[in-house]
């Protein structure tokens, strides 16, 4: 046993171990999601993507609808002009995964950065094992069927 142990320390302690745990995540949280499509969940989601499309069209706003209130929505604006309420930092983020029609790849990218980060910085400050339990720590989950904390990732999968 302590063969096995020696040798998965071995490779979580090379150099390729934090690219491994940033695709491991990746895989994790596609799975998780099950598509690069996922439909948004919450209005926060549906505004984001909404800014997004419209920052992919090269424009910070779209004329409004001709009957605004048949299409008033949380977290956007629809008189004058239609535009979310949120700052664009994100929706610009999201907008090369417009543009390739797959809007969820840049947070799945992002997803594997931050994975590989926090375990490289965990085996940095401790050990091998402590990067393992700081990636695990705050890896996604499938949800649970009684409750989710308001900390714990949403998950696409039951």
């Amino acid at each position: 046993m302590t063969g096995l142990v020696r040798r998965i320390e071995a490779a979580l302690a090379g150099r390729t171990a934090p690219v491994a745990v940033g695709l491991l995540t990746v895989l994790l949280v596609w799975w998780l999601w099950g598509s690069l499509h996922p439909d948004p969940w919450v209005y926060d989601e549906a505004s984001y993507l909404l800014q997004a499309r419209i920052f992919a069209t090269g424009h910070w706003s779209v004329p409004g609808p001709p009957l605004p209130e048949f299409f008033e929505q949380f977290h956007v604006f629809v008189a004058p002009r239609l535009v979310p309420k949120y700052p664009p930092g994100h929706a610009l983020l999201l907008v090369p995964g417009i543009w390739l029609g797959l809007p969820a790849l840049l947070p799945l990218v992002m997803s594997g950065l931050t994975g590989g980060l926090v375990f490289g910085l965990g085996r940095r400050l401790g050990s091998p094992l402590v990067g393992l339990v700081a990636w695990r720590s705050g890896s996604p989950r499938p949800r649970s069927s009684t409750s989710v904390p308001a900390t714990c990732p949403r998950s696409r999968r039951p």
